[in-house]
């Protein structure tokens, strides 16, 4: 392999890296290409309706009904 002129190692790795994944992204076929883009567009959606139910969300602490804490950790005397 030749080196690039002007370009560090690491930057010519990247490069490589960049071109191989254009490259495999050409060579789904468009049927393919179409299903990639639906479940994208599903797990976005989802992340989206997560990201605004919890933004929303207001927790309130409760007690329990008797009053009582739900657990106690007793410590072991010395």
């Amino acid at each position: 392999m030749r080196p690039t002129p002007g370009y560090p190692a690491c930057m010519r790795r990247k490069r490589k890296t960049i071109g191989a994944m254009a490259r495999l992204w050409f060579a789904v076929a468009p049927q393919e290409r179409a299903v990639l883009f639906g479940v994208l567009a599903v797990a976005l959606i989802g992340l989206t309706a997560r990201y605004l139910h919890q933004r929303a969300g207001v927790s309130i602490p409760m007690d329990p009904p008797d009053g009582e804490p739900a657990f106690r950790i007793e410590e072991p005397q010395p």
